[in-house]
């Protein structure tokens, strides 16, 4: 890549999308090579794992130098079969795939090419024209038309076999069980003409994908992106900050690493606010004056972030939390505001079993000289009724794992915001931030008496 003199800060540190300058292959591109091997042998390929882990940049990425395009189904429990394949069919768009390859810079062979041309009438004959209804005089408005009116996978198999398309499936765990089932059996006959798919969710519904399709065994490939280790987090600072010019203090690399909570975007976005927050939007590489930055400047950049980009979705359902099961009145213990509180206790961790949630409620009454302990019995029924708490009010952030006795954050991002949603100017004791975040609805509540 030619080095060029000057960049702008979010081209460099891009928080959404696939990034030009940033881009790492984890743990030596093993998710890359498993899935260009999967493509390669037309595999179903599952893409599993938390949310903002990378999982879209992996696929498209990995398409883009297979010179592929990905043909996206965004599911929802509403689909039926039908419904399903037509959502695809309708986004396949013949006058925009020449376009696309051109911006992706992907060659296509004269055969390809004339198909594309042909459009639709190319898939009514590959499909065969009486098989559709057809008489071969429609027009190609029409022919789109008769097969939309009644979309099947069969449908689709000419256009992923032949052009540049690779079928990928996002949220598959929306469709209800029995079309699921469906789907999976008629996924068997792309699998027969090595006709790849890609299947983007959750890590918990990739087990049940396969339990509900036994015969999908032997034809998968399973990538599941976990969160991002500390040392590929850094590679994306240090790629960002070389390509800018800029020296970086390591021990705040490490920081920066930590506190992103295993996700690249957050990554991108914390390196990005710093430089913003310094008056930069493009940097000259040759330019004379050196920046730098303290870890104060880091704590405001977190907070920075954690108001500007998910206050406005945790906000009010943190208040939730911590109220409890008697929204709006008085706790005696204070129990659910405690529970919500232990995650931002250092070590960062999004899961605590039992004996850790007892031992961080301890340090935190104990640093703080708060007298008012919750008995085990409060804890306890506190956490089983944490379900029923969020789907009062249609949210889930925490799960409570009776059985293992574990007491989960779901969602990283707010594992995040929770940490940050308060600024930190000072470099105070982590006791000594605890007790602010106590304090600020303690007195309302009139839940903690101190000494």
């Amino acid at each position: 890549m030619t080095d060029k003199k000057k960049y702008k800060v979010n081209e460099v540190f891009l928080t959404a999308g696939l990034p030009k300058y940033t881009y790492v292959e984890r743990e030596g591109g093993k998710f890359e090579n498993n899935l260009v091997q999967g493509l390669n042998n037309g595999k179903i390929c599952l893409i599993t794992g938390p949310s903002q882990t990378g999982k879209s940049t992996l696929y498209e990425n990995v398409l883009k130098k297979l010179n592929k395009i990905p043909l996206t189904i965004n599911c929802d429990i509403s689909f039926d079969d039908s419904e399903f394949w037509k959502n695809a069919l309708e986004d396949v768009k013949f006058d925009r795939i020449v376009e696309e390859c051109n911006e992706k810079q992907i060659a296509l062979s004269a055969g390809i090419k004339a198909s594309i041309e042909a459009g639709w009438n190319w898939v009514a004959k590959a499909l065969g024209e009486v098989s559709l209804g057809l008489s071969g005089s429609e027009t190609e408005t029409e022919v789109r038309e008769k097969v939309l009116s009644k979309p099947s996978y069969k449908h689709l198999l000419p256009i992923l076999k032949e052009l540049p398309y690779v079928l990928v499936i996002e949220d598959v765990h929306y469709l209800r069980e029995n079309i699921q089932k469906i789907i999976f059996q008629q996924w068997k006959k792309f699998h027969s003409q090595k006709i790849p798919v890609i299947i983007v969710g959750t890590t918990i519904h990739s087990i049940d994908l396969v339990k509900i399709n036994r015969d999908l065994r032997g034809r998968t490939i399973h990538c599941d992106v976990t969160a991002w280790k500390k040392e590929d987090l850094k590679s994306i600072i240090k790629k960002g900050f070389d390509t800018l010019g800029i020296v970086y203090n390591d021990n705040h690399a490490n920081y920066i690493s930590e506190e992103s909570i295993g996700m690249p975007s957050l990554t991108q976005e914390i390196c990005f606010r710093l430089l913003l927050n310094k008056g930069y939007i493009e940097i000259d590489k040759k330019r004379d004056k050196e920046i730098s930055f303290n870890k104060i400047d880091i704590n405001n950049a977190y907070y920075d972030i954690a108001e500007s980009s998910y206050s406005s979705i945790y906000k009010q359902q943190l208040s939730i939390l911590q109220s409890g099961i008697r929204y709006g009145k008085n706790q005696k213990y204070g129990t659910y505001k405690l529970l919500v509180s232990i995650f931002r206790l250092d070590p960062i961790t999004n899961c605590l079993n039992r004996n850790a949630i007892t031992e961080r409620i301890d340090k935190i009454l104990r640093e703080n000289k708060l007298k008012r302990i919750p008995p085990s019995s409060s804890v306890t029924k506190s956490l089983r009724n944490l379900d029923k708490l969020q789907q009062n009010f249609d949210i889930k952030l925490l799960e409570w794992n009776e059985i293992n006795k574990l007491l989960y954050i779901i969602e990283p991002t707010f594992l995040f915001y929770l940490r940050w949603y308060t600024k930190r100017e000072n470099q105070l004791s982590q006791y000594e931030f605890m007790l602010d975040f106590l304090e600020g609805s303690a007195g309302k509540l009139g839940i903690y008496e101190s000494e």
